[in-house]
């Protein structure tokens, strides 16, 4: 009787290590509003670090979506023009597709202990960008974190359709509550471009209870009874 009730206790723990992982929605549609802070970024393209530093400095003090052109001209022109909030948890954006100035963009603080979650549980981080309305030129999309080697960004680019960056977290956690967002685009014909963002969270495994692990408990109750009777 002790070796088949140690057995059950044994097989019992095991049970009780079983984990799962989890995806969540990171709710954007409360970022709903904006306004035009230049940051002149053109000079960042295609150096995804130097970009992600880039983005801190310009996004970290604001609030809502940031409109801006690209290059360092004096041209005041909108940049941003709207965002509103969508009952599924994105949001839809529009802003001017600057077809000088080296381009324009919206860039968005998102942070992620205002939706509920920690930075440090995320094993992974995805920036989804559905362009509704393109206006020509090429589209690219940031994704900036920070972990413990500092500053670092994915991108990825198209001319139209779904853009998606994913931030692989499993070996380097985050060390900021704040990540940021960037949508921009260049050669385009200076018309409206519209797009819906959204983004998605993998948490780490976490220890849950497992069905088995409930049978195994009333077994290893019911051979407690039966020894001390």
């Amino acid at each position: 009787m002790k070796k088949i009730l140690g057995t059950t206790i044994v097989l019992l723990g095991a049970a009780a290590l079983s984990a799962t992982a989890a995806t969540v929605q990171i709710d954007l549609s409360g970022y709903d509003s904006g306004s035009d802070v230049n940051s002149s970024f053109q000079a960042y393209r295609g150096d995804p670090s130097a970009m992600a530093n880039h983005l801190n400095e310009w996004l970290a003090n604001s609030s809502g979506w940031c409109g801006s052109k690209a290059n360092t001209s004096s041209e005041t022109s909108s940049y941003f023009k709207s965002a509103v909030g969508n009952e599924d948890g994105s949001v839809t954006v529009t802003y001017t597709n600057r077809q000088g100035y080296g381009g324009s963009g919206v860039g968005l603080k998102v942070s992620l202990d205002a939706a509920g979650y920690s930075a440090d549980a995320f094993s992974s981080l995805t920036f989804t960008v559905d362009l509704a309305t393109s206006t020509g030129g090429t589209y690219r999309v940031y994704l900036a974190y920070q972990t413990e080697n500092g500053w670092q960004a994915v991108e990825s680019q198209a001319t139209s359709g779904t853009i998606t960056v994913t931030a692989d977290l499993s070996g380097n956690k985050l060390t900021s509550e704040n990540v940021y967002v960037f949508v921009e685009s260049n050669q385009g014909r200076g018309n409206d471009s519209i797009f819906t963002a959204s983004m998605t969270g993998e948490l780490a495994s976490v220890p849950e209870p497992a069905t088995a692990s409930l049978g195994l408990l009333g077994l290893a109750a019911l051979m407690v009874r039966r020894r001390r009777s």
